[in-house]
């Protein structure tokens, strides 16, 4: 089976490239790309060479939601996972309105990550098991 092909979009770099270390551990996930700002990414993903995307929500010249909307606008194939520190409820329902097929905190664990990685591949949702508990407590 092919490695699952993914680009990754956060404009922390320690954060990014801890990131990229850490799924590249996995053999059946390869990073293709990376990108600091929401501009690069969308240039990366309008050519759409990859099975899924990782974008911070919060990014300069374009965020995280407004990737999902517009790539996902330009290619339904698209499969979006949105990577945040912010456990605010309006933030996530927006990523999910947009199209987000996940949401991750950023303080998930490297199995939590690769699991939602592969979940969202196989055309499945994935959010974080605590987003339930951010939805619940409201």
């Amino acid at each position: 089976m092919d490695p699952i092909k993914i680009i990754i979009a956060d404009d922390h770099d320690f954060y990014r490239q801890s990131l990229i270390r850490t799924i590249s551990r996995n053999k059946s996930i390869r990073v293709i790309a990376e990108a600091c700002n929401g501009e690069e990414a969308y240039n990366i993903g309008i050519k759409g060479n990859f099975d899924v995307a990782l974008f911070d929500i919060k990014m300069p010249f374009k965020n995280g939601i407004e990737l999902v909307k517009e790539l996902s606008s330009k290619n339904s194939r698209i499969k979006i996972i949105i990577l945040t520190f912010y456990k605010d409820q309006e933030y996530c329902l927006q990523a999910i309105k947009a199209g987000a097929k996940g949401i991750l905190f950023k303080n998930s664990t490297a199995e939590e990550i690769v699991t939602a990685i592969e979940k969202v591949n196989n055309n499945e949702f994935y959010f974080s098991p605590e987003l339930n508990e951010l939805f619940k407590n409201s």
